[in-house]
């Protein structure tokens, strides 16, 4: 599509990362304190602010370290979270259908349904949502050059990495708001898990959601640093960025200089927003909607890179043509509309208080 193109989408993607890194590194650090029932602390923004950047350095050293350090973090801090909220959605529906809940509302098919909604804008700020949630699926793509069987591992791992996602929001989605209903989670959505939680776990065992929160926003911070880097990396090899963000640790054999850049930087962002005053959280997820509509340039390089082999097959036709060219237009759509869904009507979807899961 040419080096404007390349290099406008480099960026996009580049400053998406960014701006959704202070409210992943809020979250962390206020789930941490909430953990060990310090709600004090939780609440204070000095606090907070503090523990989230040393998350951010604290994972930008991960990142530093190697790629085989990042695996093993990711393992442990996912399959820990998807334990948890297993547990919680097995239980609370169990609940449910024992009539445990006086509130409760029986799980229906036709919530996954969007075509009984007659308002437009509500389809576009549930599908804001959709992108914001399942963003991610690049991670594994981005160090393809260090994966074993290169060729077959990333894009599998991106493929089921997100269909897993996508069992477990629906599954932990269906089970909270058939405890008491869209209301309830509505009334408490800065904090949802943890008024459902108690009432579905009660006493010690809510405090397993939390860790599954805090697990989830920490995992997805570092993969949000991962590809960042990895980014630069590539925008430096091809001219786009300056050559002091292609040097690769000789120790290491990791980006480093980009590494640590886009955590400095990351930091830095996170406390000028702080500073600004607000709601670093809604400031974030409302603002990285538009540049995540950055990857709808990445459908339509696929179907004009591979023009010449479309009509093939009908495979070729359908997951090199079709998919990619659909999913650019939905995202084109999203860019075009963006601007005239306000926060709080995104809110209303559900997005606030939520965490983007990156699993690599």
């Amino acid at each position: 599509m040419g080096p404007k193109s390349g290099w406008m989408t480099g960026w996009g993607i580049m400053m998406a990362d960014l701006v959704i890194m202070p409210s992943l590194a809020q979250i962390s650090s206020s789930y941490l304190f909430r953990l060990f029932g310090a709600n004090g602390l939780a609440a204070s923004v000095f606090w907070t602010t503090l523990v989230g950047i040393v998350f951010i350095m604290g994972m930008t050293w991960i990142c530093v370290v190697g790629i085989e350090l990042n695996a093993k973090t990711q393992v442990g801090l996912l399959g820990a979270e998807l334990a948890v909220l297993v547990v919680f959605s097995v239980v609370a529906l169990a609940r449910v259908y024992s009539g445990a809940f006086s509130h409760s509302v029986t799980p229906s098919l036709s919530w996954l349904i969007p075509f009984s909604i007659s308002d437009v804008s509500g389809i576009t700020a549930g599908i804001l949502v959709s992108v914001f949630i399942y963003w991610g699926w690049d991670t594994a793509v981005t160090v393809n050059e260090e994966t074993s069987d290169a060729n077959r591992t990333p894009g599998l791992a991106a493929v089921l990495s997100t269909v897993i996602l996508f069992l477990i929001y629906v599954v932990t989605s269906f089970a909270a708001q058939a405890v008491h209903g869209a209301e309830f989670l509505t009334n408490n959505s800065d904090d949802v898990i943890s008024s459902v939680g108690k009432d579905v776990l009660g006493g010690f065992f809510d405090r397993f959601l939390i860790i599954a929160v805090l697990t989830s926003a920490a995992a997805s911070c570092q993969t949000t640093i991962l590809p960042a880097a990895r980014s630069a990396l590539s925008m430096s090899a091809h001219k786009a960025a300056p050559p002091w963000f292609g040097k690769i640790n000789p120790a290491r054999l990791t980006p480093a200089n980009a590494t640590w850049a886009f955590g400095i930087g990351a930091s830095a962002w996170y406390l000028g927003l702080v500073l600004l005053g607000g709601d670093v959280l809604t400031y974030s997820i409302t603002g990285v909607g538009l540049m995540i509509a950055f990857y709808g340039m990445t459908g339509f390089a696929c179907v004009l890179y591979s023009r010449r082999y479309l009509l093939e097959s009908v495979k070729n036709f359908i997951f090199v043509g079709l998919m990619p060219l659909v999913g650019a237009l939905i995202l084109t759509w999203i860019f075009s509309s963006r601007c005239s869904i306000s926060p709080t009507r995104i809110t209303q979807a559900g997005l606030h208080g939520s965490v983007s899961d990156r699993p690599l």
